[in-house]
């Protein structure tokens, strides 16, 4: 008898080290999902009406990655842009990410979204610094290409790329943050899917959003459902409360994870306007103070376009 049972917990605690091998060797898969988002951007439909100039720029370290540059509606276009950082599992060209785009360009904001690494038609392959430098690189591509004034650019993030958000924002001078269903860490959220793996021992990628929200000192949006499966409400408040930014809203959203923006827009895009309002007025008074400084380029001209407004 007590040979089998020394067999059997011999068993489980092979199966349960191959286990844990197969997570550390798989992690990037779990973490990022790259695979279903891999390969060509699909033009947004038509119905959309959704004016999209492609963009290609280089990495820090020169990894080539693609985007879409999309101009705000005219005559709402107050001089901002919103750099988006989506999630994982699928490209700016996937999912609702088209329908996204065409009811945030009308709150009278550009938009530059771009593809991390591995995802869409960027190169290489998908890691966490390697996203913070793709983050970094779209942020001076706005500043340098585009001539966009560092307190005119709205640093958002959804899901994964709240990871990314934040740890630019921390990084850079910007004018605002929006946070869509954001984490505390990555270790966290495999804790809670997985708890009987000892994830925050073996996880490689960190995205350590709760250590580094309080050098975030500029206005703060964040935006949770309650009914969000994937990321707790909780880690959205833990963020809120640790923030270093004294102009800062939290606004409850139906929706999920996902679907916010959809279901729960009314809601959704008056916390962003407000936001992108915020961010239009703070930035018009330091120019007004410093109308003669170099580094402040000057206000560069959206496109006129056309498009149907979300009712």
């Amino acid at each position: 008898m007590r040979k089998a049972l020394l067999i059997i917990a011999g068993l489980v605690v092979a199966l349960y080290g191959g286990l844990i091998a197969w997570v550390k060797a798989n992690e990037r898969t779990l973490v990022f999902q790259a695979g279903r988002a891999k390969g060509p951007l699909v033009a947004p439909a038509a119905q959309w009406s959704l004016p999209v100039t492609r963009v290609e720029f280089a990495s820090g370290d020169g990894t080539k990655l693609v985007g879409w540059q999309i101009p705000g509606t005219m005559p709402d276009s107050n001089g901002t842009w919103v750099l988006v950082n989506h999630g994982n599992a699928h490209n700016i060209s996937q999912l609702e990410e088209p329908e996204f785009f065409r009811d945030l360009r009308h709150l009278g904001t550009n938009i530059l979204v771009y593809d991390y690494r591995g995802f869409g038609e960027s190169a290489g392959e998908p890691d966490e610094e390697g996203s913070y430098a793709d983050a970094r690189a779209a942020y001076e591509l706005l500043r340098t290409k585009y001539g966009v004034p560092a307190d005119r650019i709205i640093v958002y993030g959804h899901s994964l790329g709240t990871g990314v958000a934040v740890q630019l924002a921390s990084s850079v001078r910007t004018g605002g943050l929006v946070l869509q269903a954001p984490y505390t860490s990555i270790p966290d959220v495999g804790a809670r899917r997985y708890p009987f793996l000892p994830v925050r021992q073996i996880a490689r990628y960190r995205f350590p959003s709760l250590e580094r929200i309080p050098s975030v000192t500029v206005p703060l949006l964040v935006l949770h459902s309650p009914q969000d499966a994937a990321v707790p409400l909780s880690m959205g408040e833990q963020l809120y409360a640790a923030a270093g930014s004294t102009d800062r809203r939290f606004i409850h959203v139906e929706g999920g994870h996902e679907l916010a923006f959809r279901v729960d827009s009314a809601i959704f895009f008056r916390a962003f306007r407000e936001m992108v309002n915020r961010v239009a007025a703070r930035a018009d008074s330091i120019e007004r103070l410093l109308p003669g400084d170099p580094t402040r380029p000057s206000r560069p001209a959206p496109e006129p376009t056309g498009g149907r407004r979300r009712g």
